[in-house]
């Protein structure tokens, strides 16, 4: 290709060059689209240089169909220079190609490239209306959903760290990728925060919305029931992990998950977390009191699960004297005091009123009367 040196007559002879290849509709540009054939200079795209990746973007988009043309800046600038109108791709006109008819990238490395260049030039809040019906929103599943209005279509989330290990196993597809570049990360959770497209930042009344859709259905307001790990549909024991990683850094209220059993036990079940009031930590308890606790209706949370919050002390009793008596006075259910007793040994109760009468628990009103 000739280039314009600044020196007549041949920058001249360059200028009228292109014009006529330009007016003619001669087909001397290169794509790659479709098996690679020869275009016109009115039926190219030419790159976009002012992209960074401006070659690969290029390459891959003449590879998924669209007619972008393999020529370097220079020719580019001759050709505007001499034939203003030609088609110079930007953002904008991608988006509605895209939009338009949906295309088939080689890789998921390819496609969010693309994204990246669709959302580089992202400005005021009314760019969100230009992403309408762009199937390049990439989710934790490999696939990509589509970008909607809010209130349109699936809603999807965008999380942190903690929360996608939450989400990424049970409702992958509504769940954002959260291996994407920084700047694309950035700016959809700009979309986001913008209330204005079907991308939500995930909360914990988030959360509570999508459990029915998590946990198997039996688990809705179950007080208590065995749970059987990564079986069944059942949550594995990581899920619960996150689970309780999530509520601790994440949620001040636990409470509004009263009605799910989402207290692991050391003997296999999970109980409701506004029905465990007769649940005690598992603090190393010796193999009589451990004994006595069980025959009274105590129930032990596992320890080794992380389960930790600040409002957990709301819900499940401590291990200390106090903790064991509330446990009690709610495993007997108001029973006679003496009934309860009766299937423990004389060792067991010898052991319990040692535990209870330490001289520890009677500072700072930790035991009151109604114990």
């Amino acid at each position: 290709w000739p280039s314009a040196a600044g020196v007549e007559p041949w920058s001249s002879m360059v200028w009228k060059l292109y014009v006529s290849i330009a007016e003619l509709g001669i087909h001397v540009l290169y794509t790659k689209a479709r098996g690679g054939h020869w275009l016109s200079t009115r039926q190219a795209i030419f790159p976009d240089f002012s992209f960074s990746k401006a070659m690969e973007l290029a390459e891959l988009l003449s590879q998924a169909g669209l007619p972008v043309v393999s020529v370097t800046k220079p020719i580019i600038d001759n050709f505007i220079n001499a034939y203003p109108s030609v088609h110079l791709l930007n953002p904008h006109l991608l988006r509605n190609l895209l939009i338009r008819r949906k295309r088939d990238f080689r890789s998921r490395e390819e496609a969010i490239l693309v994204l990246e260049y669709c959302l580089s030039d992202m400005g005021d809040p009314s760019f969100c209306d230009k992403l309408q019906g762009l199937a390049l929103l990439p989710v934790a599943n490999g696939s990509f959903t589509t970008f909607n209005k809010r209130g349109e279509g699936e809603r999807v989330f965008l999380t942190s760290q903690i929360e996608f290990e939450l989400l990424k196993d049970s409702i992958p597809h509504l769940v954002i990728d959260n291996s994407l570049p920084e700047g694309v990360s950035k700016k959809l959770y700009d979309i986001a925060y913008s209330a204005r497209m079907n991308i939500y930042i995930f909360t914990s009344n988030l959360l509570i919305e999508l459990l029915p859709r998590i946990l198997p259905p039996e688990w809705q307001h179950a007080k208590q029931l065995s749970w059987f790990p990564e079986q069944q549909g059942q949550p594995s024991m990581e899920w619960m992990v996150s689970l309780w990683n999530f509520l601790r850094h994440s949620c001040d209220d636990i409470s509004v998950f009263a009605k799910w059993p989402i207290l692991p036990l050391v003997d296999g079940k999970v109980v409701q977390l506004g029905n465990a009031a007769n649940v005690i930590r598992d603090d190393g308890w010796s193999e009589n009191m451990h004994s006595l606790l069980q025959k009274l209706g105590c129930l032990f949370l596992r320890s080794d699960l992380q389960i930790e919050h600040p409002q957990l002390a709301n819900f499940v009793q401590e291990s200390t004297a106090a903790g064991v008596l509330n446990a009690v006075q709610s495993a007997s259910n108001l029973q006679d005091i003496k009934e309860l007793f009766m299937s423990t040994s004389l060792a067991e109760a010898h052991e319990l009123r040692s535990f209870i009468f330490q001289s520890k628990w009677f500072s700072g009103n930790q035991i009151t009367s109604s114990h």
